[in-house]
């Protein structure tokens, strides 16, 4: 651990102003105003206002958002401290703010650090999220052995979620992935998706949004009946098994566990398709998941099933597998 942030100086300026979530919530919040401005892991980027280049200004200034962060002589370095990767430029936050027009941080003589921390851990129950902390997301989700494509996470207009989190004194940047659920253009719930490896081994957990609309609606429904013009679709388990059979050209809908399937779900599902298959993991859960479904769409659809290899689920299929679950896909099909 390096010197505190209390004995930081950095440009003569020593700086005194806050250093936890507080602090981040203004730097997110004033950046918003910036044009192009962006946020990723522990830091932000934006258009840098004190050099042009050739073709134009420069996206290349980085604003530190990790009250944890040491730079390499030792000291923490403050929240909002920003430095240009083309020009140098570098300083703290209340500088960049004063030259652009943003609001400061406050800053004091005798700073109460105590007041600046947050205690949170990965929570048992759902708690809301800040909207504060919710940001585009702007990287591909690698899930097994298969990767989420950010055009896909775009198409269903997943968002980021950046927690703060103080550790035993250690302020540690953790982020979950939102997926909506949108009902005729409206959000009426979201799963959370887990990205940081060190909290859930091996494999990320999902959290669904409080309320009874993974019973009573569909995640991705009206994006995937626009996106897919079938008589057709499949039913997966979870988000990750579902993104990937749509980024591979395949309709598909995620249950979210066989306890969400409901009457309305059903009703939903059989106006639209017409023909029905199950691909659940290679488990006794995926044979549980088929056997619900077809109890339920009996009178109203085709249904079969296709059964993945032990071990094996939707998400973590090569492209070669890919190709070969098509004609599988396409044989089923044939029997309906």
């Amino acid at each position: 651990m390096g010197k505190s942030w209390n004995d930081l100086v950095l440009g003569g300026v020593r700086r005194l102003t806050p250093n936890g979530p507080e602090a981040i919530n203004l730097v997110i919040n004033e950046l918003q105003k910036i044009r192009y401005s962006r946020v990723r892991g522990g830091k932000a980027m934006c258009q840098c206002p004190y050099h042009v280049s050739d073709t134009g200004f420069s996206r290349t200034l980085n604003f530190n958002l990790n009250p944890n962060r040491i730079n390499n002589v030792g000291f923490q370095v403050p929240v909002g401290y920003f430095h240009c990767w083309s020009c140098g430029k570098s300083g703290p936050w209340n500088e960049y703010a004063e030259y652009v027009g943003l609001e400061k941080l406050i800053e004091t003589d005798n700073p109460d650090v105590s007041k600046n921390l947050m205690r949170i851990q990965w929570e048992d129950e759902y708690v809301d999220p800040d909207p504060s902390m919710i940001f585009d997301v702007e990287e591909d989700w690698v899930r097994d052995d298969g990767v989420i494509k950010l055009k896909t996470l775009r198409k269903f207009g997943a968002k980021l979620w950046m927690k703060v989190v103080n550790d035993n004194g250690d302020y540690i940047s953790r982020r979950k992935m939102l997926l909506p659920a949108l009902q005729n253009g409206e959000n009426v719930g979201h799963v959370e998706v887990r990205l940081e490896s060190e909290d859930v081994d091996p494999d990320p957990k999902y959290l669904n949004s409080p309320g009874v609309w993974s019973s009573q609606y569909w995640l991705g429904f009206d994006a995937v009946s626009k996106m897919f013009d079938t008589d057709y679709c499949c039913l997966v388990e979870g988000p990750a098994d579902w993104l990937m059979m749509v980024q591979n050209g395949i309709p598909a809908l995620p249950l979210l566990g066989v306890t969400s399937w409901s009457k309305v779900k059903r009703t939903a599902l059989t106006v639209r398709y017409d023909k029905l298959i199950v691909i659940g993991d290679g488990d006794s859960a995926g044979k549980k998941m088929f056997m619900t479904v077809s109890d339920g769409v009996r009178k109203h659809c085709a249904c079969k099933r296709i059964r993945l290899p032990d071990g094996d689920d939707p998400a973590s299929l090569d492209a070669s597998q890919y190709k070969q679950l098509k004609k599988i896909i396409a044989r089923k099909l044939k029997e309906m």
